[in-house]
């Protein structure tokens, strides 16, 4: 869905891409059952809430770049180990995600609800120092 790149100070750097819109999910999906990485960073047209149950044995979640979206709703299971949000996010919730290790919010200005249910210390920690 996106490329990206590392410029001289090491930092990544991300294409736009503004023609992806839809993931195309609709609720008789079957689950993307394989699918362990989804990069979504720079999908510009994506808005409003981003449903990931259909992906269970998700692992590696990037999404920094999505101007639009609004809410993340993470794939049920406790697969996931790193996530990266968008900026523009104003419900954050993070339930029972115990390999959860690593994430990121490229912004938390928007953010005016935030659950953390049944996760690790970390995820914990890291929400009473971001968000209170």
């Amino acid at each position: 869905s996106t490329k990206s790149w590392t410029d001289e100070e090491g930092n990544m750097e991300y294409y736009r891409n503004p023609n992806l819109n839809n993931l195309g999910i609709g609720p008789n999906s079957k689950p993307f059952g394989a699918c362990k990485k989804l990069n979504l960073a720079g999908c510009v047209a994506l808005t409003g809430r981003l449903d990931l149950v259909k992906f269970p044995v998700l692992e590696d979640f990037e999404g920094i770049r999505m101007d639009g979206i609004t809410e993340v709703q993470l794939p049920v299971g406790n697969s996931l180990k790193r996530a990266s949000y968008p900026a523009n996010l104003t419900t954050v919730t993070i339930d029972n995600k115990p390999n959860l290790s690593e994430v990121t919010f490229e912004g938390v200005g928007a953010v005016t609800n935030v659950a953390v249910i049944n996760s690790s210390a970390y995820i914990a920690q890291l929400a009473i120092t971001k968000f209170l």
